[in-house]
């Protein structure tokens, strides 16, 4: 919309689609549904009743109704009247119990239904063309995975005792003093009960032991 200067206007559209209890209006396609189903209502029934939605909850006179529903035409108050009792009749309103709209005496007419503004309908998605149509049908890819860090703290601590592991008991077999091949032969045959070899005598079990009671005997007592 521009103004007369030929620049935009910055005046918000109106409201296309109210809710009037249980009514659904649609001031675009002209049309009022309930439940999902449309009702007939002609045009100047709708026009009233879109003029008296969109001044709710205030009273519209008879005058702005006239200007409202039937420009640049001469009417009467009683065309008003009539067109209210046509209205009433299509949405199935009751004068004596009014559950939409009611007369004011002297003032005019108002809606005593409550109304809400309803978002703008949404083109549903299944209306929208895919720009891919064979991305549908591929599967999900999997997540990825993701690798465990090695913390390499703990990398080298355990590298390190191994090879403190290592030193160590190569410095034991280092530090311990070498046993002389005669010791080691002379203790292996005394477990085997084998006779003791000397450099200069022979013993075998038995005689060492007489010799050693032979010396004990020879030393008086203490």
């Amino acid at each position: 919309m521009q103004n007369g200067n030929g620049s935009a206007s910055l005046t918000p559209a109106a409201p296309a689609r109210f809710r009037v209890l249980d009514l659904e209006v649609d001031a675009g396609r002209q049309t009022v549904s309930r439940c999902g189903s449309e009702l007939h209502v002609p045009k100047l029934s709708f026009d009233l009743l879109l003029a008296l939605v969109r001044a709710a909850p205030n009273t519209v006179s008879v005058p702005d109704l006239m200007e409202r529903v039937w420009p640049h035409q001469v009417v009467g108050i009683e065309t008003v009247a009539q067109r209210v009792k046509l209205l009433r009749r299509a949405l199935g309103d009751e004068a004596a119990q009014p559950r939409y709209l009611t007369g004011e005496r002297r003032r005019g007419y108002r809606l005593i239904a409550p109304v809400a503004i309803l978002p703008p309908e949404d083109v549903p998605m299944a209306a929208v063309p895919s720009a891919n149509p064979g991305a549908a049908a591929r599967p999900p890819l999997p997540p990825p995975i993701t690798a465990v860090p090695v913390r390499p703290r703990r990398v080298a601590v355990a590298l390190g005792l191994a090879i403190v592991a290592v030193l160590s008991a190569a410095l034991i077999n280092l530090l311990a003093p070498p046993q002389h091949p005669y010791v080691q032969g002379s203790m292996a045959s005394a477990v085997q009960g084998a006779p003791i070899r000397s450099r200069c005598c022979h013993f075998t079990p038995s005689a060492l032991e007489r010799t050693t009671h032979s010396s004990a005997a020879g030393y008086p007592n203490s």
